[in-house]
């Protein structure tokens, strides 16, 4: 018995020993695991790929933090700079609500829920014509696309010829795009498409552009270089458009179609059908409800979350451009029959049709008649400062006035008006000037150079 219980003795003694070794390498391996961990992070942690986002959406937290208080210092700083008072108990109290009301204010405009008034600051009335554009050269043949950056910095266009270019607002300097699929290609028809649109992102990150290879291309503007290719059209892009705040894409096509993209995730998201016929303009502005214009004469307003669309009848004419006001709820289109419209979501028919706003030409040929239509319109976004572009010599100004549409002045231009862009603080209009209509051959302007205006617009402040 005792033998029997010296055995049990040892075996526990020996299980024991056993446990406590198991446990001291357990504790050494615990103790080894956070060196492991930080060779892993030097080495790009590799093995943890969760914990790179964490780190990045951390840090993009603290950078909004650090970007809203320094807003709000600035805010204050000029509201003091502003306010004068001998009583600092009400000073700080009109500081604080003045703030507070600006914030609100500019709430509701990047949101479309409110208007700026930009058209009453435009010292050009109806029948006044602004000053001479600055040209700037570099394109080969006409420009097709134009687009401005949202702190007017910068011009991003784009050509016929496939050449691309980035403009200094400032000082009028060109750089030129790389060539799409670089030095390595041995067709050249694969390095050459015929850009017919372009669009930039809220934030200035990405730049849109689509034309006769059926694609839709994103580029890095930080590098300039090519980003990717995304394809699902199965005919040319004809107009792209970013909804505001966001790098949502919306691409339009001579296939029927308005497509959806996600930049972010470089992503189709879906297909938005109903035109009968070439989707020749988008537009969109903060709310997901972007509006088309067609060649089958329709403008539809597609409400994307309800799955669902308002198709508003045009006449008899071609809806080539649209531009939206108030984030969507109010729309203008124009097109081969040179009238101008201004819709409302509540409306099938146009709230008012302004005729023959470019002129109407006396000759009977195609060619000449085209000069007369309306190729491009754009909206400074969120304001009630509006432009429209033909090929009668003259950039028209408009001033939108809830349901009506206010004649301002013209800016002085050489050649077809492909492409508009208004600064967001009305300062200038940049346009895309060819020879040649944005989609066609079917008439030339000679003696034109294709190009980039710029227009300034003479200021004043609204009493």
């Amino acid at each position: 018995m005792a033998k029997r219980n010296q055995k049990v003795s040892d075996g526990q003694s020996m299980k024991r020993s056993r446990v406590e070794r198991k446990k001291e390498e357990s504790d050494v391996q615990d103790e080894e695991l956070p060196s492991d961990q930080e060779e892993e992070e030097e080495d790009g942690r590799r093995s943890l790929p969760g914990s790179d986002s964490e780190e990045e959406k951390e840090t993009a937290e603290e950078k909004r933090i650090r970007l809203a208080k320094a807003y709000l210092s600035r805010l204050r700083q000029e509201e003091m700079e502003d306010e004068s008072s001998e009583d600092d108990e009400n000073e700080d109290k009109i500081h604080r609500d003045s703030l507070a009301n600006r914030l609100q204010q500019e709430a509701l405009e990047s949101k479309g829920y409110q208007q700026r008034q930009l058209a009453d600051s435009t010292a050009l009335p109806e029948g006044q014509v602004g000053e001479a554009p600055k040209i700037l050269r570099g394109h080969g043949a006409s420009v097709t696309a134009v687009a401005l950056s949202n702190d007017e910095k910068s011009i991003y266009s784009c050509a016929k010829d496939g050449a691309m270019f980035h403009w200094d607002v400032e000082t009028g300097k060109g750089t030129r795009f790389p060539k799409l699929g670089g030095a390595e290609k041995k067709n050249k028809a694969d390095c050459r498409v015929r850009w017919l649109a372009n669009a930039i992102s809220y934030d200035g990150m990405f730049l849109a552009t689509g034309g006769s290879d059926k694609n839709v291309h994103i580029w890095d503007l930080r590098s300039m270089q090519h980003i990717v290719k995304l394809s699902s059209h199965r005919a040319e892009v004809t107009a792209l458009a970013f909804r505001d705040g966001t790098h949502q894409l919306f691409s339009a096509s001579m296939d029927s179609t308005v497509k959806i993209w996600s930049i972010d995730t470089e992503q189709y998201i879906d297909t938005l059908y109903g035109h009968q016929a070439t989707v020749v303009s988008i537009d969109c502005g903060y709310k997901e409800r972007p509006v088309s214009g067609s060649t089958d004469h329709t403008c539809r307003l597609w409400k994307v979350p309800e799955e669902s669309q308002l198709v508003f009848r045009g006449g008899g004419a071609s809806i080539d451009a649209v531009a939206v006001f108030r984030g969507g709820q109010q729309w203008i289109s124009g097109g081969d029959d040179g009238h101008l419209s201004l819709w409302t979501m509540m409306r099938k028919k146009p709230v008012e049709i302004l005729r023959d706003v470019h002129g109407k030409s006396a000759s009977s040929t195609a060619g000449d008649e085209c000069r007369g239509w309306i190729h491009s319109l754009s909206c400074a976004r969120g304001s009630d400062l509006a432009a429209s572009g033909s090929g009668n010599g003259f950039i028209r100004l408009w001033a939108h006035r809830e349901r009506h549409l206010e004649a301002l002045g013209s800016l002085p231009i050489n050649g077809f008006v492909n492409s508009l862009s208004i600064a967001p603080s009305g300062r200038f209009v940049v346009s895309g000037i060819g020879q040649e209509p944005r989609l066609g051959r079917w008439s030339k302007i000679s003696g034109v150079r294709n190009g980039i205006a710029i227009h300034r617009l003479p200021l004043v402040d609204p009493e």
